[in-house]
């Protein structure tokens, strides 16, 4: 049974909003038509931080500003067990992952088999380089890499997730490929073998 995430009420945007800290996600949504307004699918990339009487998610790529319903922004930064540091130790522990067949110093005892996970992300910026309105670099927008980086953390979420739920503590092997969908989006595909290590 998976562990009950941590819910916290909010205000977002004027409306009341819940904040829940999950193992493997941080969800920003309506408590009464359970309308997602945002998901952070990698916790370990996620600072939460005060800023005044606000709090502050910045997963590097984006941050959102929530104000505390009913409790204060300390509350909800101890309540989520973070103490104000990132969520990296003290929510998702999570289990390494490596393009190599072992993890460094550590020997396979025990292969689980393989497992993914995967992200759909927008390809927006696109058409944002095919009209040359952004900056570029190398030929490719600044943007486009914030999305597929984005969309990675995402895919690595889901697969360490599957091999945490199979009594994996690490994942090897991993690859990752980068399909597109059509003019507008693009699947993220990670896979790797969930191993247990001494």
């Amino acid at each position: 049974m998976a562990p009950k995430a941590i819910e916290f009420p909010v205000q977002f945007n004027g409306r009341a909003a819940t904040l829940s800290f999950g193992e493997t996600a941080i969800r920003l949504f309506d408590r009464k038509s359970f309308a997602l307004y945002k998901t952070f699918s990698d916790p370990t990339a996620v600072e939460l931080r005060i800023d005044g009487a606000a709090l502050v998610l910045d997963d590097g790529v984006e941050h959102i500003t929530v104000a505390p319903d009913g409790v204060s922004a300390e509350d909800i930064v101890t309540g989520a067990g973070v103490s104000g540091r990132p969520l990296r130790s003290e929510l998702s522990h999570a289990i390494p992952i490596a393009t190599a067949e072992t993890i460094a110093g550590r020997s396979v005892t025990d292969t689980l088999g393989v497992v993914s996970g995967s992200a759909v992300v927008s390809s927006e910026a696109i058409s944002s380089l095919n009209k040359k309105v952004v900056r570029a670099f190398d030929g490719r927008s600044e943007r486009y890499q914030q999305d597929l980086s984005t969309g990675l953390r995402m895919a690595f979420a889901g697969m360490r997730a599957q091999a945490e739920t199979g009594g994996a503590n690490a994942v090897i092997s991993v690859a990752v490929e980068h399909t597109p969908i059509g003019d507008e989006l693009i699947l993220i595909m990670a896979t790797g073998t969930a191993v247990r290590l001494d």
